[in-house]
This record gives structure tokens, C-alpha cells and sequence, in this order.
């Protein structure tokens, strides 16, 4: 069986809503300057080496409308937490204080003990962090 890992874009203070700037916040975009040709490269090299690529419902909508293609989801993965399907976590943690949004860990969420598996800090500032569950 393969391995399921999720990616996802995340501030300093933990919000990963509208990283793209697609209209659900005032402060949406703020992923759009740290997303250089580096950052591209790594997100690209990370999705070559999938077999499957998930999101959620909301998410698919808004990417499909401006790049044709889909990409992450804090309700999915929330789901699949709560399952223990994921093998790995890749959080794309931004040198960004937005102040409030949609939170990547929700109060009341899915405890989970993670073992750190590794770090790339890329030109921009964007700390890529890898964790894997450790039960």
C-alpha cells in the first residue's frame, strides 16, 4: 500500500486560509510572495512522487475556477487524522503573522504524537517541515 502524505501552507500563527488569494479573506494572497520558482519546484517534485492527489470539496471549487486543478484541504485532512491514514505531514510553515483565519489545527481536533522527520528552509524564508506519526 502506498504512503499518504499531506502538504498544506500554514502561517506563524497557524492559518491556512486563502494562502492563494482566491476572495475568502481580506488577507488572502499571503502565500503568493514565498511561492518562488524554489517553492515551486519542491511542490512540484512532491507531487510527481505521488500516485493519488486528494482534496476537499470547497477547495477543488476555488482552484478549479482559476488553475484547473486541485489542492489541499484542512477538512480532509482533519478526516483522515481522525482515521490515522496519514503517513506523513508536510506543513509549509510561512515567516507570516496573518492575525485570524481558519486555523490548521482546530480546537477539539484529532491528538496526534508526531516524530520530526525532517526540514528544508527554502531562499524565501518558508520552512518546509516533515513529521510522521509515531504509533
Amino acid at each position: 500500500m502506498g504512503k499518504l502524505s499531506v502538504s498544506t501552507l500554514v502561517t506563524l500563527d497557524g492559518v491556512i486560509q486563502d494562502p492563494g488569494g482566491f476572495g475568502e479573506t481580506s488577507q488572502g494572497g499571503w502565500g503568493n510572495p514565498y511561492f518562488t520558482e524554489e517553492a515551486q519546484q519542491d511542490a512540484y517534485e512532491h507531487l510527481m512522487a505521488s500516485d493519488y492527489f486528494l482534496c476537499g470539496r470547497v477547495t477543488y471549487e476555488l482552484l478549479s475556477k482559476t488553475w484547473g486543478k486541485i489542492n489541499g484541504s484542512a477538512v480532509l485532512m482533519q478526516t483522515l487524522m481522525e482515521h490515522d491514514l496519514i503517513d506523513e505531514y508536510r506543513i509549509w510553515v510561512h515567516p507570516f503573522v496573518i492575525g485570524g483565519g481558519k486555523r490548521l489545527f482546530t480546537d477539539g481536533g484529532q491528538a496526534t504524537k508526531l516524530r520530526h522527520a525532517g526540514t528544508k528552509t527554502l531562499s524565501s524564508g518558508v520552512a518546509v517541515l516533515a513529521y510522521t506519526p509515531t504509533s
